[in-house]
């Protein structure tokens, strides 16, 4: 497997295939594309508290190996002592002009059962193990969120969707709802007219956390404001608006409209150390409220 085998989505096959290296691997049919994206809240926030120095919190993911060593190879996540993670793995050019969304770039693998561990190199206590059957020509996006315990010790979960690289609908703009915090509970996204008032054509979507809807398919007549995007609120379980957001209106676009962080602060404990005797040490730790929308092109 290479790391530098990645394509942007949004891309014809011809492009594709013409950026990439003409080796057999690359354009056989028997390929399944992956992408990794995190939205956790705790690692970057372990990584912000961990003190002064160059420290950093290297967060590899493990692609059908348990050798530690060779995790320069593979795609990871990387938390500065400013508590900055990197976003996505592979990470690809970044975003793309006039948008705020990012573009998923994929990681080209063997079709077939894969197994994937998620692993913290200097705590490698809490490395979680996904073990995923891609079919051939499959595209599958892994999402790190996190998740609430009883006992207030930072987790972390891992949520997959599977995608398909063509429009679902070329006339209008195609998106899908990824519930990924942890305690907004059950959350609706609701379009809003250019002129005031919520939009009864464009349909609403609700999800729970860890989940994600299908996707659905908005007209962007009436409703694109003067900096050409789609304006949504995003409703609680009471109806009230959490937040107010927008997404850019590419026509026969598939988005990921990512709903990620905390509506409350929350007072946690995370684990640093486990002793030679198998006790885990913990720190306490504050996350403020930050719960926010990010917007994905996934295609």
């Amino acid at each position: 497997m290479k790391t530098n085998d990645l394509f942007p989505a949004g891309l014809f096959l011809l492009l594709l295939l013409a950026a990439c290296e003409p080796e057999a691997d690359i354009i056989s049919p028997q390929a399944a594309n992956v992408n990794f994206y995190d939205a956790t809240e705790m690692l970057a926030a372990q990584a912000a508290d961990a003190g002064a120095g160059a420290y950093e919190l290297r967060f590899p993911i493990l692609i059908n190996t348990q050798d530690k060593d060779s995790a320069s190879m593979f795609p990871t996540f990387i938390y500065s002592k400013s508590g900055e993670g990197s976003g996505q793995a592979p990470s690809g050019a970044g975003s793309v002009p006039h948008m705020e969304e990012k573009v998923a770039y994929y990681l080209r693998l063997a079709a077939g059962k894969n197994r994937f561990i998620f692993y913290c190199d200097p705590l490698p206590f809490i490395s979680k193990t996904a073990d995923r059957e891609l079919p051939p020509q499959s595209n599958t996006l892994f999402y790190l969120a996190d998740s609430l315990r009883d006992d207030n010790i930072t987790d972390y979960t891992v949520v997959t969707a599977d995608e398909r690289l063509e429009s679902e609908n070329r006339e209008k703009v195609n998106f899908r709802f990824v519930h990924l915090s942890p305690d907004a509970g059950k959350i609706t996204l609701r379009f809003k007219k250019r002129d005031g008032g919520y939009a009864t054509a464009a349909p609403d979507v609700s999800a729970s956390f860890p989940g994600y809807t299908g996707y659905s398919a908005v007209d962007t007549a009436g409703l694109v404001n003067n900096r050409n995007r789609l304006p949504f609120d995003v409703l609680d379980e009471s109806g009230g608006v959490l937040l107010s957001s927008a997404l850019h209106a590419g026509v026969g676009g598939n988005y990921h409209i990512v709903l990620r962080g905390f509506i409350e602060t929350r007072q946690l404990k995370y684990p640093y150390m486990r002793q030679s005797d198998g006790n885990i040490l913990y720190k306490n730790i504050t996350i403020k409220q930050n719960v926010r929308t990010a917007i994905r092109r996934v295609f």
